[in-house]
């Protein structure tokens, strides 16, 4: 294996590899991953790994910018996200008062449109597929 692979395993990997969960190591314990990795990952004396726990791995072409890990697990829909749908809405009738003797008067309103309410509550969407939870670790090289 060679040092800095990255693997999914489906139990907790063996002597030699680093869980990506964002712990931190020191450079001296494992110089030759260390040598290898992105600038990014690097503080001083130390390097933190990613945490990829609850992530979906995707291929980068310069992971020196920093952008190795990106976007959500949920969105906030706006409006204009929404399906299309309809709002029953039942306007006001107008009704005539027959018992007066002279003029018919209305005596409902066909007054200002009214609202039919609103709903919802702005909670998250899950816009993950079915999944299935993998522990993925980086081959260090040294136990």
């Amino acid at each position: 294996m060679l040092i800095g692979s990255v693997t999914p395993w489906i139990i907790n990997p063996p002597a030699g590899w680093l869980v990506l969960d964002g712990s931190t190591y020191a450079n001296a314990d494992y110089p030759e991953l260390s040598d290898l990795l992105p600038a990014h990952l690097i503080s001083g004396a130390n390097f933190t790994l990613p945490d990829v726990e609850n992530s979906f791995p995707f291929g980068v072409v310069d992971e020196d910018d920093g952008s190795a890990v990106s976007g959500s697990n949920a969105l906030n829909l706006t409006v204009g996200q929404l399906p299309a749908h309809t709002h029953t809405y039942t306007p006001p009738t107008l009704t005539i008062n027959a018992e007066t003797p002279v003029v018919p008067i209305p005596t409902a309103g066909i007054g200002a449109p009214t609202a039919t309410g609103s709903t919802g509550s702005g909670d998250e969407v899950d816009i993950r597929p079915k999944r299935f939870g993998l522990v993925y670790a980086v081959f260090a090289g040294r136990e």
